[in-house]
């Protein structure tokens, strides 16, 4: 079967995915800072669509069993590669497709993260499918971690590194800002479904999920992450601290590019709304 062009796309970018949460701190930062209070001393992790494996290998080194998989086989022998070089193990790396996660048990984890594939599912019953296959994974009372793209994600990055961009991206901004669905594929993003902040919860709320917390997990930090050079360590932090306390605020999360939804399975639920 050819290789859908998502896992082309990151494919050809494993290096580049790798090293974004360095370009991009504030993200990386937030979403941490989100995600440790439900995160228990040793608790197991499923990190699917986890890419080269930036947050897998990160709580791994931290002392949580961590199961990465991904679309892209690129990125898993990247992932394994930098295992192996830091000193830390993997519970288990593999290839695998977010809507289809047979391999891995059900009820096997404490925590599921699935921080990449629903914003690269178009089709609402296969994001359907990986919440639910997510879901099944994540034990009864765990947790799961989605993240989705905002309609006005490119138009930040646009602001941030290339205002001129808007010249040839207008009508697509424009076709976010009424509604309809955005296609950046000829401006170097692959395929992508954009979530409005404010429909993110009672999206996840119907699939019987108890949903804690809806950030945007840049918040304002993207306004200076290419200025970080200049700011002093200190600056640094409190700006940390400011983006976090304001990135769950609805005029905040909603001007983000990434959303972060932390959501409590219940004891007993099916997860299988298919819109």
């Amino acid at each position: 079967m050819k290789p859908s062009r998502i896992a082309e796309y990151y494919g050809r970018g494993v290096q580049t995915e790798w090293t974004r949460m360095e370009r991009h701190p504030f993200e990386f930062e937030l979403t941490k800072r989100h995600l440790a209070p439900y995160l228990r001393p040793g608790a197991s992790i499923a990190d699917i669509g986890g890419g080269p494996g930036r947050y897998a290998l990160h709580y791994a080194a931290a002392g949580h069993p961590v199961t990465l998989a991904d679309l892209t086989p690129q990125n898993i022998a990247f992932a394994r590669s930098a295992a192996a070089q830091h000193g830390v193990t993997l519970s288990d790396a593999r290839v695998a497709d977010a809507r289809d996660l047979s391999g891995l048990a059900t009820a096997a984890y404490d925590f599921t993260f699935c921080m990449g594939p629903l914003y690269h599912l178009q089709n609402a019953a296969d994001r359907a499918a990986a919440i639910g296959e997510c879901m099944r994974i994540t034990a009864p009372g765990g947790v799961l971690a989605f993240a989705f793209i905002t309609p006005v994600a490119h138009a930040i990055s646009l602001l941030a590194r290339d205002p001129n961009g808007i010249v040839a991206a207008f009508d697509e901004l424009a076709k976010g800002l009424a509604g309809a669905h955005i296609d950046f594929t000829a401006f170097g993003f692959t395929d992508a479904h954009y979530m409005h902040a404010d429909d993110v919860a009672p999206y996840l709320s119907g699939f019987g999920l108890d949903v804690r917390v809806v950030a945007g997990v840049e918040a304002l930090g993207w306004a200076i992450e290419r200025k970080l050079e200049q700011v002093d360590p200190a600056a640094t932090e409190l700006w940390l601290n400011y983006c976090f306390a304001a990135s769950t605020d609805p005029s905040v999360r909603g001007a983000s590019q990434h959303l972060l939804a932390i959501c409590r399975k219940p004891e007993h639920s099916a997860g299988n709304r298919t819109d």
